[in-house]
This record gives C-alpha cells, structure tokens and sequence, in this order.
C-alpha cells in the first residue's frame, strides 16, 4: 500500500472512466533493480476499434487495447503482456453478422 501505482489509462475506452481501477487487492512487486511490476486484478475492459469491411467477407479485423500514463508517458513506464494468461471470452457477446475466430496477445 506504500508504493505509487502509475495513473493508467485505456485510450479508446468507452466506459466513462477509462482509468483502470487501482484498489486494496492490487498488487505490485519491486526486483533488485528497483523496477516495480503492478498487477491489477481481474477487469472488464471496454473498448471500440475501427472496422474496415472492404474485403467482406475475406477480411481480418485488429482490434486493439491502447494503455498510458496520462502523467508519465511511455518513456518512464514500459507496459509488458504475460504470454501465459488466456484471453477470457466468456462474457463476449457474439455478434449475429460478424464470428471471433481467435484472440491474441502483443504488446508493441
């Protein structure tokens, strides 16, 4: 509860907080090097992406999760993926037109 847990925000969020909640049941851990690694728990994110349905039916659609720091910026605070962790689609809504074939996880 001592340690600062950076201001982290969802850029194309349509919720109307797009912060993402920092709360008791956060964690975060410091290495020898000093650098912290903050692990939120569970959340539900709420995002829109752009459709480019040019090739429709024979297209791909990218849909991404744009996370910063409103008061750091990317210089002071690297946003890492852990490979291991699955990408739950249980509450996905499916969509009556469109079919979610898979789900990845890359960070750039």
């Amino acid at each position: 509860k001592s340690l600062w847990i950076p201001d982290t925000m969802v850029l194309n969020s349509v919720d109307s907080n797009p912060y993402l909640p920092v709360s008791d049941y956060s964690y975060a851990s410091v290495d020898y090097t000093g650098q912290v690694y903050v692990i939120l728990p569970a959340l539900m994110i709420k995002t829109r992406c752009s459709m480019n349905i040019r090739k429709f039916p024979f297209d791909k659609q990218v849909c991404s999760i744009n996370l910063t720091s409103w008061s750091q910026g990317s210089k002071r605070i690297a946003y890492t993926e852990n490979s291991s962790q699955l990408i739950d689609t249980a509450d996905y809504n499916q969509h009556p037109l469109w079919r979610l074939n898979a789900t990845d996880m890359v960070v750039i």
